[in-house]
């Protein structure tokens, strides 16, 4: 991965070290291993929590249970591990996005003018009374009532799934997004770093579908930059990108999308790349900046 400040953003590094019973389960190696990690790590502003688990899939040492090979390995099993990290970054800001996944309109004799927007919210607490505007249309009203889990409710916080109930009859929908403090940069050219999981390769021109936030947008990559070589950790000259490549891309998209770009916590500023032939997860890209 490259080691440019603000390329990427990681809590947490686990470095899986397989087959150790074909070195005698030696601790040196494991240690030796995590040097290197760190030292690879260390140019970080904000270098990630490293964990190293020796295992062996022969036998499953230390990947659901902890191994009695490794009385030196002090730390949990890979699946305690995995299922152990925190990693929501639920980080409370003031800027909140609710990206609204579903329209909730049960057109029952009770409810019959009922119309509120369902979806998970990111970035900040949100209150009722608060004021809204809605991307990419950019109307704008007021928080007139919030559930979670049905239950009514006058503030929601990052993570939570809720409902929201606006003082206005808006045209809202899937994909649409509810914005309360700063309102993210609407863009339809951006640069992303991409790193490329798909085995078929793909170079500049082609087209691809992006999903960003709860809405998919056709478009297509129009430069490769540089793609980063993983051994030198050094950016080069690319006119493709192939599987586990990570580089640096220029997008053109059919329609404006609302961008949080280069941020740390919004996920206004992430997207994958879909498939558009086999509609399959292709990419995963993080959004550096947004062209004019």
């Amino acid at each position: 991965m490259p080691s440019s400040p603000g390329c990427w953003s990681l809590a947490h590094v686990v470095v899986v070290i397989n087959k150790m019973d074909l070195v005698g389960w030696d601790q040196a190696i494991a240690t030796q291993i995590h040097g290197e990690v760190a030292e690879l790590l260390a140019p970080w502003p904000h270098p990630p929590q490293i964990h190293v688990v020796p295992v062996s899939a022969l036998h499953g040492d230390n990947v659901v249970e902890r191994s009695a090979n490794t009385p030196w390995h002090g730390g949990p099993s890979l699946l305690e591990l995995l299922e152990g990290l925190d990693v929501t970054q639920e980080h409370e800001h003031g800027d909140c996005r609710l990206p609204v996944q579903w329209v909730i309109r049960p057109r029952t004799a009770e409810h019959h003018d009922h119309r509120s927007y369902a979806g998970r919210l990111d970035g900040g607490p949100l209150r009722h009374g608060d004021s809204i505007t809605v991307l990419p249309g950019g109307q704008s009203s007021t928080v007139a009532g919030m559930h979670r889990g049905g239950t009514p409710v006058d503030i929601a916080h990052p993570g939570e799934s809720i409902a929201v109930l606006l003082a206005d009859e808006l045209d809202v929908g899937r994909g649409d997004v509810l914005v309360a403090g700063s309102v993210p940069t609407l863009g339809r050219r951006v640069v992303a770093d991409v790193a490329w999981m798909a085995e078929r390769p793909i170079a500049a021109g082609e087209h691809i579908v992006v999903k960003h936030l709860t809405r998919l947008v056709s478009g297509r990559i129009t430069a490769i930059r540089h793609r980063w070589d993983l051994g030198t950790l050094q950016p080069g000259p690319a006119d493709h990108i192939g599987l586990n490549d990570i580089a640096r891309v220029e997008l053109d998209l059919d329609q404006a999308l609302p961008i949080d770009a280069g941020s740390a916590w919004s996920s206004a500023g992430r997207f994958i790349v879909i498939d558009p032939a086999t509609r399959t997860t292709a990419a995963a890209g993080v959004i550096r900046a947004v062209l004019a």
